[in-house]
């Protein structure tokens, strides 16, 4: 490998334009280096570039030929000749670059090596270095140990250039492997235009309203407060209260409810409960799974499990949030999509796919989602797609009633509820728009909850009757007789499982609707119990895969659809100022001008709706808020 190392604007000038001189499109390595990871407080150090055998880095921070450099840059980038764009963790780098208005032309093809590892296998690491060391044989150096020689060190340089260099060796590996696989089509049309909607997540973020913070974390105090006298009373429990020195009345409590083996003894010897699950250790299990399986049994048990999602709330995300908040007011969440193996966005640093669900707000009226804040003169839109798991369900299955359930716009749970317990409910009336509708729902609130929680869900996650015998505490016969009731109501879901289950014991691996790859068992050598137990497990992985994983594809492509539109609006006379500042599963969240936020979501809900065409209709539910609490009303 040619290797240089630039240092004037001269000699970036002529090592990067020697390529655009030559007559072929180029496909180029890069990468970046920065001070930090903090996206606002990070200042790029270097770049590097690979293009077949030459690679070169360029040293950019304390350059004082840096804004001519950066200059160049600017419309090298923009150049139609350079066909594709080759980096790890790709959109990290274009992020970089883009706060130096720095930004590949529309055209140019991006290739993640990251994002590729995942599709060829998902099972196995892809951070940069185990896939140069499995692949290349390369020993790559980390860059703390690297930056103590400081930026402008030889070693740097050599660091710097190597990553460039193992990119693209690592890209003329991957490209056939995923040709080989048939993964083209889901690589480039699905995930490399995704990686732009992702570049504004991590740029854009959401705004937090720092008081309503505040108080958020007070009332959250008062909750849990109120919690363990409720449950001091209800368990017979001694407390008592005091004034410490402050002159603050404090609860002083005989008994620690984080305590499991507390909670067991008095779960078992002074309420009389049995307590059937276990940990690993072989003890009673106080986990919120266990107490819901002795739920309704004693008040205790119901304030426990309410005070276990309030704490958890309160750990997660009411404590911690403040440290999340950058200087603009804004919380940066780092998104992943090469960790999930269903292809499915994850969020971190806060995780904001915790946020609690409309059951739990039930139980602990307390909307954390109230401190996500829209700036004045614009307001937040959700569009959350409805019961998209079971449509792809019936999509995945080609379930001709399950088909026609969704076309007519029945209630999907309720109807399921509606065969599992004979209720007496008309056809008619389980479509949602009926005037009757709002009143049989009501009225069967408890068995279309079954229905969807405890039929119609566990069965796309593979759950067994024994399992849903357990989380509803009921005879496993029972439980047998719900799962038997579904699938006589849509017989080719079970069709399709057993295929599914045919498929791994064949091949060891399923794909989804899109071409995605879900690697599970490829043999099944003898029936021990843990080959039987490895066996089942594969089997409730793989169908899932089958539902989640088209569903999390759909949302990337819909959400690269409506970036699209964004940037269209946007470039218009009309500034929209339009922006993806969330995604949570099937929901997509953003900003936008307030006088356009009630237009914008009928264009939006064409965008969801239409990204995939399939036989199964997909419909759209909006909200609008000044909060992200107020869309979900």
């Amino acid at each position: 490998m040619n290797r240089k190392v630039l240092k004037t604007l001269n000699e970036v000038e002529h090592w990067l334009g020697s390529f655009l001189a030559m007559e072929t499109n180029l496909i180029i390595g890069f990468d970046t280096e920065t001070t930090s990871l903090d996206y606002l407080t990070q200042e790029l150090v270097g770049i590097s570039f690979c293009f077949n055998t030459n690679s070169c880095y360029i040293d950019i921070i304390d350059n004082p030929e840096k804004e001519g450099i950066l200059d160049f840059l600017r419309n090298f980038f923009k150049y139609k000749k350079i066909d594709m764009l080759i980096g790890h963790n790709i959109s990290y780098d274009l992020k970089v670059l883009g706060k130096y208005n720095i930004y590949p032309h529309p055209d140019c093809k991006l290739f993640c090596t990251q994002t590729a590892a995942h599709l060829i296998n998902e099972n196995l690491p892809k951070n940069l270095t185990f896939l140069a060391g499995k692949y290349l044989s390369i020993n790559l150096k980390s860059w703390n140990k690297v930056k103590m020689y400081g930026w402008h060190s030889q070693e740097f340089y050599n660091y710097g250039t190597e990553d460039a260099e193992s990119t693209y060796k690592l890209f003329q590996i991957q490209y056939p492997l995923l040709k080989l696989q048939n993964l083209t089509d889901l690589f480039f049309n699905v995930e490399m235009p995704f990686l732009k909607v992702k570049i504004d997540l991590e740029t854009h973020g959401i705004l937090i309203d720092k008081e309503k913070l505040d108080e958020l974390k007070q009332e959250m105090i008062k909750i849990i407060s109120d919690l363990k006298i409720k449950m001091c009373e209800a368990g017979d429990i001694e407390y008592w209260v005091e004034t410490n020195l402050m002159g603050q009345k404090e609860m002083i409590i005989s008994f620690n409810f984080n305590s499991s083996q507390q909670l067991v003894n008095l779960i078992t010897n002074k309420l009389n409960l049995e307590i059937k699950e276990q940990t690993d250790n072989g003890n009673p299990s106080t986990s919120e799974k266990s107490l819901k399986q002795i739920n309704g049994q004693h008040p205790f048990i119901d304030l426990l499990l309410q005070y276990k999602k309030a704490t958890k709330l309160s750990n997660a995300f009411v404590e911690p949030f403040h440290k999340f908040i950058d200087s603009d007011g804004r919380i940066r969440c780092s998104w992943q999509n090469t960790i999930a193996v269903t292809g499915r966005i994850i969020c971190s640093n806060p995780n904001l796919l915790q946020l609690p669900r409309k059951n739990d707000l039930i139980e602990i009226p307390y909307e954390f989602r109230s401190c996500f804040i829209a700036p004045k003169g614009k307001k937040i839109v959700s569009m959350d797609y409805v019961g998209q798991e079971l449509c792809w369900l019936a999509e995945v299955t080609q379930d001709q009633n399950l088909i026609n359930t969704i076309k007519e716009g029945k209630d999907l749970h309720l109807t399921t509820a509606k065969t599992v317990f004979n209720l007496d409910i008309p056809d008619e009336c389980l479509k949602i728009n009926h005037p009757d509708y709002p009143m049989f729902k009501k009225k069967y609130k408890k068995q279309r909850h079954i229905g969807k929680n405890g039929i119609n869900f566990p069965l796309i996650y593979g759950k067994s009757s024994y399992g849903i015998a357990k989380d509803f505490n009921i005879t496993e016969e029972e439980a047998k007789r719900w799962i038997d009731s579904f699938f006589s109501l849509y017989p080719d879901v079970k069709k399709s499982i057993a295929a599914c289950h045919k498929q791994i014991d064949e091949t060891g691996e399923v794909t989804d609707w899109f071409g995605r790859k879900r690697r599970l068992l490829s043999d099944f050598p003898t029936e021990t119990s843990t080959d039987i137990s490895n066996k089942y497990r594969a089997y409730r992985q793989g169908f899932n895969f089958l539902v989640q994983s088209p569903s999390a594809s759909q949302m990337k492509l819909a959400a690269t659809n409506v970036k699209n539109l964004f940037d269209a609006w946007n470039k218009s006379n009309d500034n929209w100022e339009a922006k993806t500042i969330l995604m949570i599963y099937d929901e997509l969240v953003y900003e936008i001008n307030e006088e356009y936020a009630e237009v914008s979501a009928d264009f939006v809900r064409d965008e969801m709706e239409d990204c995939v065409k399939t036989s199964v209709p997909f419909t759209i539910e909006a909200g609008i808020g000044q909060n992200y609490a107020e869309t979900k009303i």
